[in-house]
Parts: structure tokens; C-alpha cells; sequence
């Protein structure tokens, strides 16, 4: 969000965008439950004016065909959630393209991910599956078993990845951290998961 309104303040001349999608709590539901995260809504939402004429807000269950892709909003927040509400509020959308479904998760916590999993069970499969979270602290492992992802997009740094105590390099401390990537990439593994794409590993094309 602070990269899109960076942009928006500084270089709003020098890209253009047909469509922006999006489904964000309110400023005063934000302040009362997670009032760290109010600086970065409110800049969103100072922004929004630019934008507005090709701003559109996401409900769950529409769908929206783009090119040859079509994108399905499985989950939008849900405002009687007072707990991790930045993460809970997170839309959920699935793309199909070419007979392929891609699921985002995007950072999805973990009673997001039950609401996900009570409202669509094994309807949830996907062929890819971007991990909540970056991969750790996230949706839970009941959510991984309904995707049953062949392959797994990670938003994840090598430390994480890796879960090294000091946010470093050293293979040394590889597994000494308190992150839950390795439990996650566990299950993900059980699920059926082959192939794993990690930020990690720099900029990567995958061809659907």
C-alpha cells in the first residue's frame, strides 16, 4: 500500500493503471483494533482521490475477467473480527488462466484462513497457491490440505525461508529463529507440493 501511494505522490505522471481492486477496512475500524497499521490506511485512503475514477471495491463472490484471466474474490474482510485485524482483513482471490487456478492468500491469519475453509472446504483446491503470510504465522495447516497445491509462490526472504535467528545468511543458524516457515512448508509438502517459487531466489517466470 505505501509503495502504490509513494507512487501516487511522487510519480503519478509516469505510470497509468486501467483498474484498481481493493476491499480495505475503515480508517476508525483500523484505529480501534490495530492503530499501528493507521498511518499506512490513512495514506491509502488520502490517495484514493486520484485514482477514483478507476477505483473499483471488491466484494466476495464477485468475479472479474481481465485479458484471458478471470479473477474470482473468494473472501473480503469481516468487520466483528477485533483480533490480527490487518492480516484477517486480507482478500482472498483466486485467477484462472488457461484451465490453471493460482489462489493468493495474501496475508491471511489464521481465523481469516477458518472463515476460508468453513465457507468453501475442498472447493479451496488450486494448482498454485501463494503462502499467507510470506509462509509463516499465517492461515493454518487445515487451510493448506483443502488447496492441495502442486506448487507453492513464496513472498519470503532467505532468512525466513530458512528460519535464521538473526534475519541473516548464515546457514549456520538456519532453523534457531521463532518463525514457523519450516512447520509450513511441512505441510504444504504433505498436501502434494513439488515445486516451490521463493522470493528468495530473485525474480522468477512461471508460465500458465
Amino acid at each position: 500500500i505505501n509503495a502504490l501511494a509513494k507512487l501516487l505522490e511522487t510519480a503519478s505522471d509516469a505510470f497509468s493503471c486501467d483498474g484498481y481492486y481493493y476491499c480495505f477496512p475503515s480508517i476508525q475500524y483500523i484505529e480501534k483494533y490495530e492503530r499501528g497499521s493507521t498511518p499506512t490506511i490513512t495514506r491509502f485512503y488520502s490517495n484514493l482521490p486520484k485514482i477514483a475514477a478507476c477505483a473499483h471495491t471488491v466484494s466476495t463472490g464477485d468475479c472479474y475477467r481481465i485479458g484471458a484471466a478471470s479473477f474470482e474474490i473468494l473472501q473480503t474482510y469481516d468487520d466483528t473480527e477485533t483480533y490480527d485485524i490487518v492480516n484477517n482483513s486480507t482478500t482472498v482471490i483466486r485467477m484462472t488462466l488457461n484451465g490453471k487456478t493460482v489462489l493468493f492468500l495474501g496475508d491471511t491469519g489464521a481465523k481469516a484462513g477458518a472463515r476460508l475453509v468453513a465457507a468453501h472446504g475442498e472447493a479451496l483446491k488450486s494448482d498454485f497457491c501463494q503462502t499467507a503470510h510470506h509462509g509463516q504465522d499465517g492461515a493454518e495447516r487445515e487451510v493448506y490440505e483443502m488447496i492441495r497445491a502442486h506448487t507453492c509462490i513464496w513472498c519470503t526472504p532467505y532468512w525466513l525461508w530458512e528460519n535464521n535467528k538473526f534475519y541473516g545468511s548464515d546457514p549456520a543458524l538456519n532453523g534457531t529463529g521463532p518463525f514457523t516457515t519450516l512447520e509450513t512448508r511441512a505441510w504444504v509438502a504433505k498436501f502434494g507440493c513439488t515445486a516451490n517459487y521463493v522470493a528468495k531466489d530473485g525474480d522468477q517466470i512461471i508460465e500458465l
